[in-house]
């Protein structure tokens, strides 16, 4: 996984090398995805979260102009063990020690991420954060629902913490509406957060194009380390296909032919390596070894 991240990091400073002035935005995505499995496994810690069996994902995933890529996961192994979003507080961490010095890192992550354990922390860190949230949701002695100005700058139940809420009205295919509401670590307009809300969906895309394409949910393998690595092997053939063809519109493609085409490529470049390789092997700079004829 370091090797890989390494590679994002090359590709992130070869399309925004370092320069004066402002630094470009780097979208830090978050969100936790299950891979459904069905039946009993004992060495999996497969369990039923918002009503889905399976094993659960919590992925960071990186997002700026056409360059995207997983950045990393993580298992969430169920109540009682690490909470979906301190998973994601580390991985955002260590990103930060590699990136934040050349990027602004703006976090954005849906509604189960709307706790202290996820605000607080990344806040300490200087950074944005804006993550969906509900109506229902406390802030100081109201709901989220009951305010009245789109774009109010409120505190939390936790004192230091004071975000901007707003909202707005998706429209799904059926022509059904639903209000959706977003809040933000920044005193930022309504009009801004919304905008920024509505690219929270972008790793939607990655995750139907990861499981639809490169088999993110079809692992078998019936121990933890087992799926690891299929899954780290999902997302590297990801991260390949979208790096060969050169950065893609992960909306528009056709992922199917972006990784036909970059399976031919590697493979070609894989047969050339090793024939540079055995020539290396029989012809040197000194001598030149000479077969015997047959016969």
């Amino acid at each position: 996984m370091k090797a890989v991240q390494q590679h994002i990091l090359q590709q992130l400073s070869k399309a925004y090398p370092r320069r004066s002035g402002r630094k470009p935005t780097l979208n830090v995505l978050v969100d936790l995805t299950t891979l459904r499995k069905e039946g009993q496994f004992p060495g999996l810690p497969v369990s039923y979260f918002n009503g889905k069996y399976g094993l659960h994902l919590v992925v960071v995933y990186l997002l700026i102009g056409k360059v995207r890529f997983p950045w990393s996961f993580a298992v969430w192994k169920g109540k009682g063990r690490a909470s979906e979003s301190k998973l994601a507080v580390g991985m955002i961490q260590s990103l930060c020690h590699q990136l934040q010095g050349r990027f602004h890192l703006k976090v954005l992550a849906d509604s189960g991420f709307d706790n202290q354990y996820f605000l607080k922390p990344l806040s300490q860190l200087g950074l944005t954060v804006l993550v969906g949230t509900k109506g229902d949701r406390k802030v100081g002695d109201k709901k989220v629902k009951e305010l009245f100005f789109n774009g109010s700058w409120v505190k939390l139940n936790t004192p230091e913490l004071q975000v901007t809420v707003a909202w707005f009205e998706r429209r799904y295919p059926t022509g059904e509406t639903e209000r959706r509401y977003v809040m933000c670590n920044q005193p930022l307009t309504a009009k801004t957060l919304v905008s920024w809300g509505k690219s929270r969906w972008r790793i939607e895309a990655f995750f139907k194009a990861a499981k639809g394409r490169f088999g993110l949910d079809q692992f078998g393998q019936r121990t933890l380390r087992g799926a690891i690595r299929f899954i780290f092997l999902s997302l590297l053939a990801f991260i390949l296909t979208h790096t060969v063809n050169e950065y893609p519109n992960s909306s528009t493609m056709d992922w199917g032919e972006l990784a036909f085409q970059a399976a031919r490529s590697l493979v070609l470049w894989v047969l050339r390596a090793e024939f540079l390789m055995l020539q290396d092997q029989l012809f040197t700079d000194s001598e030149l070894h000479h077969f015997p004829r047959a016969g």
